[in-house]
Order: structure tokens, then C-alpha cells, then sequence
């Protein structure tokens, strides 16, 4: 099964400017534990850590398993019980 995306840019809550580098941190929803986090869609290998900088823009985008998660962000609104969805295989 091919892993699922989530990409956003990461905004002030209170301005609504990007906040560049952000540190955006991936915990599974119904454990509280870290999720495994890949480089793109069809990786087997994590990146070896919960957590991923967003862009000099504010941009961030990670490929995990399809599941629930509770994605946190320094500086902005936190993100909870997101689903993350399969990709969908090319055809």
C-alpha cells in the first residue's frame, strides 16, 4: 500500500503570514506515539524522526501511512485527528 500525503502552508493564526521553517510534528491519533514519516509516496524508508521543517515559505509535505493523526505545528493552530488517506495507484 502506498503511503498518503499532507502538505499545507503553515500560517500565524493570529497575522496569517506563513511561518517559515516551522516545525511541523506527526503523532498517531488513537496513540499519542510518533508517526513514521517518508520523503515520497512509494518510500520504505522513514525519515527517522516525527518531526519536519517546513520551507523557507512555510511550505511543508510528508508521506506517511494511511491513518489518524494529530499533527502539531510551532507557532500556529495544531491540526487533530487528520485522515490521511492511500495514494492512489497509477493506472
Amino acid at each position: 500500500m502506498a503511503n498518503g500525503v499532507w502538505q499545507a502552508t503553515i500560517v500565524n493564526a493570529n497575522t496569517g503570514l506563513p511561518i517559515p521553517n516551522a516545525i511541523v510534528t506527526v503523532l498517531d491519533s488513537a496513540t499519542e506515539e510518533d508517526a513514521e514519516l517518508f520523503i515520497s509516496r512509494t518510500s520504505d524508508t522513514p525519515l527517522g524522526s516525527s518531526s519536519i521543517a517546513a520551507d523557507e515559505n512555510g511550505f511543508v509535505r510528508f508521506y506517511c501511512a494511511p491513518g489518524r493523526y494529530d499533527i502539531n505545528v510551532t507557532g500556529a493552530e495544531d491540526f487533530y485527528d487528520v485522515i490521511i488517506l492511500a495514494a492512489a495507484s497509477a493506472a
